[in-house]
């Protein structure tokens, strides 16, 4: 079945390619092909073993309370409220992707399938995203289509949005507001005095992206003031009023939410605001790396080749003077977060796919232009160099995301202990703990017990009892005897790893 979606994804691209000219139909097809690559890749069943189980846990828990956010829902140990992966209120990270989810764990019941739906969507328009960016700023379809392409088929983006990379869903939901925001960005730019509307949605898409993940969500408003005068068609009165329409809109839709934080929680929320003002001095988690980690990551994510079309735009720019809007949009697009990421001493791959989308419209026109110039070239070895080029620009994308995906290899697709935390539920237990299991976030998730990895003493146990807990036990070798020897106030069973 997976290889026979893998298959057909492929036949949508190629078809896709063959109704150019017919571009609904065109898109339609990339967009399917996208989604189809992205089910394939949803299609393990365990959640992700990085962030995914926490934004699984955090949105299962939104139903019963979608304005607090928590992990351990009632937490009976004592815990740090600065530690992300033990604390009750999660503010980590922002709550917008977690109500997403949230609602469809709510309509679709429990699963990990109801956690990836949003992620899918989301995913998919951004590819729909990107051909409306690219052909918004260059008006070729055919540069808008391989761009979308890339999007389509990126091996990482697919990874992010099934939950198998680090941010997963929020990473996901943030890039698609991000290029919304950079999308009425530029309907705004281009409308000139009647702009207000598009910009009124700028703003309130960058007031998403923020509610997505924060500070970065900002980009946009760094992005806009260059490109408005870059494009010199609109006064500068004009592009002042508008900015602050986008401003004063962005602020109208995250504010609220960041004020209630601060009433609600503010403990939480001064930890959440010492983290995102001051990233340059704290590394989270040990992802630290050099100046230059971005330079050399970009090389590994959008191909070997990307430093040939990134010099070739700066050359074009700054030597040839062509200051059109698609070559500002495009650097800035990509400089900007660079540049500050690259400042900041966590460092994380993932953080660069906020440029993802200009990374494909670059190469994408970089491709064409190749092509212009082959019509053009008479030496026989320059034509030869520039058809090298051109495939691997389209056969390097094409083998990173097969890379990343590993269509090939077999999956454990329903591991055992998926399927024993799943029939816990058939116990009927209330007020139930599971002490000593090493997987307390996805038990919480499939269960309504509160797990810990760890077990307390025998007097704390005890002790919860008497408060009408019933105590679970994972039983293991390195159990105390003198718990053993309790089996009337304790249950023992026995999970797989």
């Amino acid at each position: 079945m997976l290889f026979t979606i893998l298959f057909i994804s492929v036949l949508l691209f190629v078809l896709s390619y063959r109704f150019i000219n017919k571009l609904y139909i065109s898109v339609f097809l990339i967009l399917l092909g996208a989604l189809l690559l992205r089910i394939h890749s949803s299609s393990f069943v365990p959640l992700g073993t990085w962030d995914e189980r926490y934004h699984a846990l955090v949105a299962k828990n939104l139903i019963k309370h979608p304005l607090q956010p928590t992990l351990y829902e009632n937490p009976i140990l004592p815990y740090n409220n600065e530690n992300w992966i033990e604390n009750h209120i999660w503010l980590s990270k922002p709550v917008l992707p977690l109500w997403f989810l949230s609602a469809t764990i709510y309509l679709f019941g429990n699963s990990e399938w109801s956690v990836r739906i949003p992620s899918l969507i989301l995913s998919v328009l951004s590819v729909g995203l990107t051909f409306l960016i690219a052909r918004s700023v260059f008006n070729n379809t055919k540069i808008a289509w391989l761009a979308s392409l890339f999007h389509a088929i990126h091996g990482l983006l697919i990874e992010v949005a099934s939950g198998k990379i680090s941010s997963d869903h929020i990473e996901t939901a943030f890039l698609f507001f991000t290029e919304a925001s950079v999308f009425f960005a530029l309907l705004t730019i281009k409308n000139g005095k009647k702009n207000h509307l598009y910009a009124i949605f700028c703003g309130m898409a960058i007031g998403l992206a923020v509610m997505s993940k924060y500070l970065p969500g900002l980009l946009v408003l760094l992005l806009y003031p260059i490109l408005a005068f870059s494009y010199n068609k609109n006064s500068f009165s004009t592009v002042i009023l508008t900015y602050l329409f986008i401003i004063l809109s962005t602020s109208m839709v995250c504010l609220p939410w960041f004020i209630y934080c601060f009433n609600a929680f503010p403990k939480e929320s001064q930890t959440i605001m010492y983290s995102l003002i001051f990233p340059m001095k704290n590394i989270v988690q040990n992802h630290s790396g050099p100046w230059w980690y971005y330079i050399e990551q970009i090389r590994i994510i959008f191909g070997e080749l990307i430093y040939i079309p990134l010099i070739w735009l700066v050359y074009t720019i700054f030597y040839k003077k062509k200051i059109a809007l698609q070559n500002i949009l495009l650097l800035s697009w990509i400089i900007i977060p660079l540049v500050i990421f690259s400042l900041s001493s966590t460092k994380r791959f993932t953080y660069i796919l906020i440029s993802a989308p200009a990374f494909f419209i670059l190469t994408s026109f970089f491709f064409f232009y190749l092509v212009n110039v082959l019509k053009k070239v008479e030496k026989r070895i320059y034509k030869v160099l520039i058809r090298i080029t051109l495939f691997l620009i389209l056969a390097l994308p094409i083998r990173y995301s097969v890379e990343r995906l590993k269509p090939f290899s077999k999956k454990n697709t329903f591991p055992l202990w998926t399927i024993q935390l799943k029939q816990l539920n058939k116990f009927e237990i209330t007020n139930g703990v599971l002490f000593n299991y090493e997987r307390p976030i996805e038990a919480m998730f499939y269960t309504d017990l509160i797990v810990y990895s760890q077990l307390p003493n025998k007097f704390y146990l005890d002790s919860l009892i008497a408060e009408g807990y019933q105590i679970m036990i994972n039983n293991t070798a390195n159990l105390p005897e003198n718990l053993m020897h309790d089996k009337n106030n304790y249950i023992f069973i026995s999970l797989n790893k």
